[in-house]
């Protein structure tokens, strides 16, 4: 309909016209196919995140992302070099990606060391719990602190029926745990370094009696102090040498989550 206004005078447009607009076409078409899809004007997004092992030491940084692009990324971090990188799907943090992940520079998040001291020192003071099962029941209690910190997850190997945190508001509602069960608790204060109080309830299995089975998991707290440089040595590392092409962001609520086991 844009160019019905031109009939009448389309026949006095020569050849030359159509020819060029149809190079210009292939041009740009090629062009297209064939550059680069990322400029420091319009940059990738990558995903950040720290896991920490606080009984072992063992930290792993991730960057989530189409694993080609994640790869010229990491290839570019001093750190990285020289160790093999892993690439796996993680469809429970995000969907359509790859977590590729290496050995990182320790983070500094909790300052519970005095300076010049490795950090890795002090992981094990960084979470405390205590997990105390109630007898004849699938069911038990537990406290959880972590320092510097306002949130933390309880993360079960198997799903979960029922919780309560003891001093929390409820809904009556909403169930607290849908039909199918859930395998995480998210929880946060709003004041620093306190302790939850959380009871959790889990399905009795077929050909089970109450209290004959255990649970496993993890007990993880998240830190997202950004402020200052030094603080999460990993990230600003990324940000120093990751090309002008890319930007890094997180991946989850904390940029490091550091996690130890329980079984009760």
């Amino acid at each position: 309909m844009l160019l019905l206004p031109l009939g009448p005078f389309v026949h006095r447009i020569t050849y030359h016209i159509p020819s060029f607009l149809f190079l210009i076409f292939i041009g740009t078409l090629i062009y297209s196919l064939v550059a680069f899809p990322f400029s420091a004007n319009n940059r990738y997004k990558a995903y950040f995140i720290q896991t920490v092992d606080l009984e072992t030491g063992q930290n792993q940084v991730a960057l989530f992302g189409l694993e080609d692009y994640i790869r010229s990324i990491i290839a570019s971090i001093p750190s990285a070099a020289g160790q093999s990188i892993d690439c796996v799907s993680r469809e429970e943090i995000r969907t359509g990606v790859q977590q590729c992940s290496w050995e990182g520079i320790a983070p500094r998040v909790v300052p519970n060391v005095p300076s010049g001291v490795p950090p890795e020192k002090g992981y094990v003071d960084w979470l405390s719990y205590n997990v105390s099962r109630i007898p004849g029941q699938n069911s038990a209690r537990f406290v959880i602190s972590g320092q510097n910190t306002r949130a933390c997850v309880l993360r079960f190997d198997r799903p979960i029926k029922d919780f309560n945190v003891l001093g929390s508001s409820k809904d009556d509602r909403f169930d607290a745990v849908p039909e199918v069960g859930s395998d995480q608790i998210r929880l946060w204060h709003r004041d620093w370094d306190q302790a939850w109080t959380v009871d959790v309830e889990w399905p009795v299995g077929d050909g089970k009696q109450p209290g004959e089975e255990g649970m496993e998991g993890k007990v993880v707290c998240l830190w997202s102090d950004d402020n200052f440089e030094g603080v999460i040595p990993a990230l600003d590392e990324i940000r120093r040498f990751a090309p002008a092409w890319s930007a890094v962001t997180k991946a989850q609520d904390g940029l490091v989550e550091g996690s130890k086991r329980f079984m009760v």
